[in-house]
């Protein structure tokens, strides 16, 4: 994982590797407001910015077989991922003199990915998530905006 600095925040948990060449994947964009605890300060400033997300649960589920008229083929298998997004963010708080605080949220995603049309159960899969990107702002005092980029890929090894 690297780190990065926009707008003077620190951001980490980039993925420093992604992989090339993938066939069974889906990038997906989470925006979330993350509102502090009622037991928090209020925030003044951003300092980090931190994402980690784990694979919590995965299966293959059967689907239609068929065409959309986007250009979207359906297989039969789709491979579902649950993720847990743990986000650590580190701030100033909005009195003079307050020192850093830091609070912690777990953000839950679904993501479904189409599998090949050659895919059998006694594939091996080996699911990954890839952080691309991060951006995060204050919205108010109260809250920070945070909108994250993922790469959720599965290999199959037949």
């Amino acid at each position: 994982m690297i780190s990065n600095f926009k707008n003077m925040i620190e951001y980490y948990g980039v993925s420093e590797y992604i992989p090339d060449n993938i066939k069974s994947f889906k990038q997906i964009i989470i925006e979330e407001k993350i509102v502090l605890p009622g037991s928090k300060p209020k925030a003044k400033e951003l300092i980090k910015v931190g994402v980690f997300p784990n694979i919590i649960n995965s299966r293959i589920i059967r689907t239609a077989v068929g065409t959309s008229l986007e250009g979207i083929e359906l297989t039969g298998f789709k491979y579902c991922v649950d993720l847990g997004i743990r986000v650590r963010t580190d701030y100033i708080g909005s009195y003079e003199g307050e020192s850093i605080f830091t609070t912690s949220n777990i953000l839950k995603k679904h993501v479904s990915l189409i599998l090949p049309k050659n895919f059998s159960y006694d594939s091996n899969i080996f699911p990954a998530v890839f952080v691309e990107d991060i951006y995060a702002e204050l919205e108010s005092e109260e809250s920070i905006l945070l909108i994250t980029t993922l790469l959720v890929m599965a290999e199959i090894e037949s």
